[in-house]
């Protein structure tokens, strides 16, 4: 274990060294944006961060309508352009009630965006910002939508496991294959990021390692990482396309999930403690580190890196896969991923 603890090191500091020379940012402001789960504690801060500090055009899907609008609002009230003389913003924050779990409702929307009949009615707070665009140039897919079992696996309808599927690698998919092939045509290209919060379901106990019907859709996203880039190449050539297609997978273990049966960054505070209290302290540092990860993510996806995960997860997956069962449990032990199962466990009592 100690050799193997060294190697990871080892690793890691190698890779940090690589990191800051192979990779350099590119400016996301004009950019347009789709982020699936955009009202999720991750999603709404992701969206929040590419509209506001990255000048970034937003499209926010998202099942709920009125949560919809509040972040919207949030987005085009809040932060640099809403100080007072500021100039408006001249990027647009467009939403679209959207269920992912619906194949159909996926594919509407998908036709609704390439034939620009997409509109968010204006309100009050946002009449000097622009409420429609060109929705059909789609630069970047961001797919942050997430979902978890509500019950275990020998009490799960049919039902339940497709909305899984969907959600996880269903939606992705049709996405990919509707946009992916216009991103090649244009000289800029494209760029599909994919949001794992836990590759190492499954995994000799890692998160939520009772739970197959989310291990296994989680893996289909990280599978459909590894091979869209690929699929990209080919399809390319075939084309004779111009642009390149960037693939980004995002693994943040560190981020509350912010769906049903998960803690958020208001399960983090006592809430019999007074206000300024220790319940008080521990919500504002959640909601700090939040806001830090969704900042952090954005940035790796402005440098268009292949992969960012949080600690020594690059890793730590690999070896622990090459280790017999006991090893690799050790070694997730070692890495940090207890309190990962603890997570999971807390949010599976929910």
């Amino acid at each position: 274990m100690i050799l193997l603890a060294l190697i990871v090191v080892t690793l890691w500091f190698v890779w940090r060294v690589y990191h800051l020379f192979a990779y350099t940012t590119h400016s996301l402001e004009d950019k347009t944006v789709l982020v699936t789960g955009a009202c999720s504690e991750l999603g709404r801060r992701l969206c929040l961060e590419l509209y506001q500090q990255h000048q970034a055009n937003v499209i926010a899907w998202d099942l709920s309508r009125l949560r919809l609008e509040e972040l919207r609002r949030e987005a085009l009230t809040t932060g640099p352009n809403a100080a007072p003389g500021a100039p408006a913003g001249k990027n647009f924050f467009v939403i679209m009630n959207v269920d992912v779990t619906s194949r159909i409702q996926v594919a509407r929307s998908i036709r609704e965006m390439q034939s620009h009949t997409v509109q968010t009615p204006a309100t009050a707070a946002a009449a000097a910002a622009p409420v429609s665009g060109n929705t059909s140039k789609i630069d970047i897919i961001l797919n942050a939508a997430h979902a978890v079992p509500a019950t275990p696996l020998q009490d799960c309808e049919d039902d339940a496991l497709d909305r899984l599927h969907q959600t996880h690698a269903g939606t992705p998919l049709q996405l990919a294959r509707s946009l992916v092939p216009a991103m090649l045509q244009r000289k800029s290209g494209g760029q599909y990021v994919t949001v794992v919060h836990s590759c190492m379901a499954g995994v000799a106990g890692g998160v939520r390692a009772a739970a197959p019907d989310y291990a296994a859709t989680q893996w289909e996203a990280v599978g459909l990482h590894g091979s869209l880039q690929a699929w990209a190449r080919q399809l390319r050539r075939q084309q004779q396309a111009p642009g390149e297609l960037a693939c980004t997978l995002l693994y943040l273990r560190d981020v509350a999930l912010g769906v049903p049966g998960a803690p958020g960054p208001a399960a983090a505070a006592d809430p019999e403690a007074p206000d300024g209290g220790e319940g008080s302290a521990k919500a504002i540092s959640e909601s700090d580190r939040l806001d830090w990860v969704a900042a952090d993510a954005v940035k790796a996806i402005a440098r268009r890196e292949e992969r960012y995960g949080m600690g020594l997860l690059d890793y730590v997956l690999p070896l622990g896969l090459a280790l017999p069962s006991p090893w690799c449990a050790r070694l997730l032990r070692c890495g940090g991923f207890a309190a990962e199962e603890r997570l999971g466990s807390a949010s599976g009592k929910a």
